[in-house]
């Protein structure tokens, strides 16, 4: 597990480090208090005495009610947060107090933002992070408020908001809130802030799995910091770090440690113990990576040693788990399943939803190529019901869940074709209007009136027919998945309240999940992995017979609904899916060959000997929970739920998640089917 450390991530807006002071003052001219201020903003984290005396020096110099000394507070309060000491920014709390209850609302405005921006670093350094989003919470800023911030402020309180967001795992929000952020940036016309506003963005991109924006916006900050401010060594820091966990994602691990080693010659120069900290737990994971297991875990140890030394809990999370898998790797499993546990426990206590989810989904994988097939499945069950609760493409919700966003294509399609609807809605309204009058009109004028009539009539049935055509076409646009014209979670919600399914699953119901998909994705690009769903949603269509629905479920994963309840049928169904993908590689538009694999969970409904009925929502869970169990048995295969003699309908899933144990004794009968061997792929 890799880690860009919160810590870091708000040096950029907080402090900064590891930069020389003013360049290029012509000779005997005193630096302005803004630049003395900023040459503060970026001395070294060991020079913090030197700063605290020049910060000091300038509030005694500057006006209570000047701007510049609540930026001077505003740095004072930044360092205290950097040494973790809260008794020296609580003494701040009275000047502050003189701007938040200053009787020009603007001024009050700016005040209340500046403390509680300082009150949250302070939690947000105790990792405490429930508190962290109280205290923005307290920042109460009506929207004309923030319009009227100084920009510099402006891109303090969305990238803070942003912070948040993205360690509590709203990616998202927090996609929104940097390029907010970003746009505050530009506004500052300082070349550092832009480029950490962008290098912050990259940071949410590869969060998403996006790495190929990931490294453009890190390319795009690294561009502009090395032509501008390439002294600024806190910022190229910042983006080496960056680029170094983009690059591992995408499995290229030479240059990502290559990256990595730079930041540490950094850290190292400047006496920086907790981003050493943080490069030693990522130079293990880079370890782990390149299996020399043995490497890895003296990385995590040295690691851990720093971080308790720091008392930074988030690179001891980062270095308690690299200890761990490194441990499970070697053999150790029970041992370092238990760390990985108690790293996974600090980031729960730390209300950090993304760092768990991305910790159990390895746990996972560890456990299941260390052969402790129930403790991968457990984790990756975990990890499923957390991942529900993320910004990302892979998430499950209940059936009848809010709309799903969509594309800004299709968003604008349907607007238009509502404009034609309301449109046609009016002409439809007016042409009634004139029928009523023209009513009157036949009782004057006789066959006059009768022949305008008609007419009317004529005009108001073709409206009629033009507004009915429409409606369609809306209707149809609003169940499609605009990339592989496969069905959406709309059409499955339309599907389910039929009749025959309304009061409980009945047919078969298959997950289909894309295997190493993210792989897919950083190897031939976004549009080439669009590419192999289109192909793989035609093969799915070809798979199926006429009436059984095939959905695009989001991401990588398809939903297959037929009205079949025989299980020969299912499983025969089942094996045409794995054949029909398996068997020949997608071709890409760059003639490349992909071979490509699924994982799937289905079963059939009403199961047979089972009590009761199983809900939809239900049905969805367990073909979820088998179509991971065919992940963690190696991917490329399916598993179903025949029987469960005598179960209530309620406990399947208990029983599933049990599912070695239930086996054993007779509770539950499970079928694997392998797919065939993959194709090696190439260039067509």
């Amino acid at each position: 597990m890799n880690l860009i450390a919160p810590s870091l991530r708000r040096r950029l807006g907080w402090l900064g480090v590891l930069v020389a002071c003013l360049l290029g003052q012509p000779a005997g001219a005193a630096p302005s208090v803004d630049e003395q201020l900023e040459a503060i903003a970026l001395m070294p984290a060991k020079a913090h005495p030197e700063a605290l005396k020049s910060l000091a020096a300038l509030r005694r110099t500057l006006p209570e009610r000047d701007v510049q000394r609540l930026e001077v507070l505003w740095q004072l309060a930044a360092i205290h947060n950097y040494e973790r000491n809260a008794e020296a920014l609580l003494a701040l709390e009275p000047e502050f107090g003189a701007w938040i209850h200053d009787p020009e609302p603007t001024r009050a405005a700016l005040g209340r933002l500046a403390w509680q921006l300082a009150l949250e670093g302070m939690h947000w350094g105790r990792r405490d992070l429930a508190k962290a989003n109280a205290a923005l919470a307290a920042v109460g800023l009506t929207p004309a408020e923030e319009e009227r911030l100084p920009p510099v402020w402006r891109l303090r309180w969305f990238a803070s908001r942003a912070d948040l967001a993205e360690e509590v795992g709203k990616l998202d929000d927090a996609m929104e809130l940097r390029l907010i952020a970003l746009r505050a940036a530009e506004k500052t016309e300082s070349p550092r802030r832009v480029a950490g506003a962008m290098n912050s963005l990259a940071n949410v991109h590869r969060r998403k799995g996006d790495s190929e924006q990931a490294r453009h916006w890190s390319d795009q900050a690294l561009a502009l910091a090395l032509a501008k401010v390439p002294s600024n060594e806190a910022l190229l820091s910042n983006i080496y770090l960056t680029q170094g966990t983009i690059l591992t994602d995408q499995e290229r691990y030479a240059e990502a440690a290559a990256a990595y080693e730079k930041v540490l010659a950094l850290a190292d120069r400047d006496q920086d113990l907790r981003t050493r900290a943080l490069m030693l737990g990522n130079l293990a994971d880079l370890g782990l990576r390149n299996k020399d297991y043995p490497r890895a875990f003296k990385l995590a140890s040295e690691a851990h040693k720093l971080a308790l030394e720091t008392k930074d809990r988030g690179n001891e999370a980062l270095a308690m788990h690299n200890m761990g898998v490194a441990q499970i790797a070697m053999g150790k499993v029970d041992e370092g399943r238990g760390r990985v546990l108690q790293a996974i426990q600090i980031e729960r206590d730390d209300g950090n939803v993304t760092s768990v989810a991305e910790g159990l989904h390895e746990l996972g994988e560890y456990l299941e190529r260390a052969g402790d097939l129930a403790g991968a499945v457990k984790a990756y069950t975990e990890y499923r019901g957390l991942a529900d609760t993320l910004e990302r493409d892979d998430r499950r919700k209940a059936v009848v869940e809010a709309q799903q966003k969509y594309d800004d294509d299709r968003k604008n399609a349907e607007r238009e074709a509502l404009i034609k609807a309301n449109e046609l809605n009016g002409a439809l309204a007016e042409a009634r209007r004139l029928q009523l009058a023209l009513w009157g009109l036949l009782l004057a004028c006789g066959v006059a009136g009768v022949a305008l009539l008609l007419n009317l009539s004529r005009r108001t049935r073709d409206a009629n027919r033009e507004l009915a055509k429409s409606n369609e076409v809306l209707a149809e646009q609003s169940e499609r998945d605009p990339l592989t014209g496969l069905g959406n979670r709309h059409q499955l919600q339309r599907l389910l309240a039929e009749p025959r399914r309304a009061k409980g699953s009945v047919g078969s119901l298959f997950l289909v999940d894309v295997d190493h998909f993210k792989q897919i994705n950083d190897t031939h690009g976004h549009a080439g992995g669009d590419q192999v769903l289109v192909e793989l949603a035609e093969r799915l269509r070809q798979a199926v017979r006429d009436g059984d629905a095939v959905l695009r479920w989001g991401g990588e994963e398809f939903l297959v609904l037929t009205d079949a309840q025989d299980g020969a049928a299912a499983r025969a169904l089942a094996q045409r899916v794995l054949a029909s993908i398996a068997s020949t590689p997608v071709t890409l538009a760059d003639g490349s060959a992909v071979p490509v694999s699924v994982s799937m969970g289905f079963a059939r409904f009403p199961l047979p000997e089972v009590e009761g009925v199983v809900s939809w929502e239900a049905a969805l869970e367990l073909v979820d929970q088998l179509m991971y169990r065919a992940k963690s048995h190696g991917r490329n295969q399916a598993w179903s739920l025949e029987s469960a003699p005598n179960a209530r309908a309620d406990d399947l899933l208990a029983l599933l998640a049990e599912a070695e144990a239930a086996v054993q004794r007779g509770a539950i009968e499970l079928g694997q089917w392998r797919g065939p061997a993959l194709v090696a792929g190439g260039t067509a």
